[in-house]
């Protein structure tokens, strides 16, 4: 399946140098970012991590779960603290998944629950990008 970015994404996408050609069937990782504070995922280009598309930004849960009901991500990046519940009501509420998760949150607390739900990779913030590549590159296999 191959996915679009809206014209806005799209332009976000290519200022920031990330891999990926939507327009021209180059094969891309799709993921979808869900953070209560932005976090720069630039460096997914980079590394050998592969090229990686940007699909979707969302900073909540109801947010989350209607981008996880249209498109279908490779791997979702997850936080566990938003205004409207946490990232294990993501992916309570998204049901059945077929993509790989990465959290990337403050608090080293919810580890544990984390893997618990299958998650690759727990990061915390501020993100290292060097550990950001080794998730990716896990979450790749």
């Amino acid at each position: 399946m191959r996915l679009f970015l809206d014209r806005k994404l799209q332009s976000e996408f290519f200022q920031r140098g990330w891999g990926g050609d939507p327009g021209f069937g180059i094969p891309a990782a799709r993921f979808i970012i869900v953070l209560q504070q932005r976090v720069d995922f630039k460096d997914l280009a980079f590394g050998g991590a592969g090229r990686h598309l940007l699909i979707g930004e969302a900073g909540g849960v109801k947010e989350a779960v209607a981008l996880l009901k249209v498109h279908e991500p490779d791997i979702l990046f997850l936080d566990i603290q938003m205004q409207d519940g946490d990232g294990f009501d993501v992916l309570e509420k998204a049901g059945k998944k077929n993509f790989k998760v990465i959290f990337t949150t403050a608090s080293d607390a919810y580890a544990i629950k984390a893997f618990k739900f299958s998650a690759v990779d727990y990061l915390l913030k501020p993100v290292d990008p060097d550990e950001l590549q080794a998730a990716v590159k896990k979450a790749d296999r």
